[in-house]
């Protein structure tokens, strides 16, 4: 643990992850550190309200403990965190009938547009020094939700091509991020 951050040097992602499941709670610390304000900020570029883009977040994290043995350390742990995040939004939009951007006029009166700028220009700042194309995907998966057959479509290649696009591009912005 001390080494590595003397040495400047960041444990993936995906190796936090594993030691959480090995009931590491430092693994998890460390990976919520290191993950909650990207995630906040994805909820909060969706959903209408600090509020609401907070509890997502605190179920985001709360089913990512209970799924925690589920996690395939092959596999990108910010795209799997990704994906439970967005599985959550969905989930609570249809149980509740949460208003997301496209209702902003019935809204106004509890958004604070600033915050929802903000949380924008952080995932911005994010991916603003990569190749277009993959400010392109990211904005495809991340911010309109495709799916990999949609995004397949679009980049004219097949589906799990796509896949390991949007994972070499949660690998590129983790090094930079």
């Amino acid at each position: 643990g001390e080494d590595r951050a003397e040495l400047g040097e960041l444990e993936s992602l995906e190796s936090l992850l594993k030691r959480y499941q090995a009931a590491d709670p430092d693994g998890f610390e460390q990976f919520f550190r290191r993950t909650q304000k990207i995630l906040y900020n994805f909820l909060l570029s969706r959903l209408r309200s600090q509020e609401e883009a907070e509890e997502v977040l605190q179920e985001s994290y709360l089913k990512l403990h209970h799924n925690i043995a589920r996690f395939d350390p092959s596999q990108s742990a910010l795209g799997w965190t990704f994906q439970i995040a967005r599985n959550v939004m969905i989930d609570r939009i249809r149980k509740n009938k949460i208003r997301t951007t496209s209702k902003l006029e019935d809204h106004a009166a509890t958004i604070d547009p600033r915050q929802q700028l903000e949380a924008r220009k952080t995932l911005e700042e994010l991916v603003k020094d990569l190749p277009a194309a993959d400010q392109a995907l990211f904005e495809q998966k991340f911010l309109q939700d495709w799916d990999y057959d949609e995004i397949a479509k679009s980049a004219n290649t097949s589906p799990a091509n796509a896949r390991q696009k949007v994972s070499r591009l949660l690998k590129r912005i983790r090094g930079t991020g």
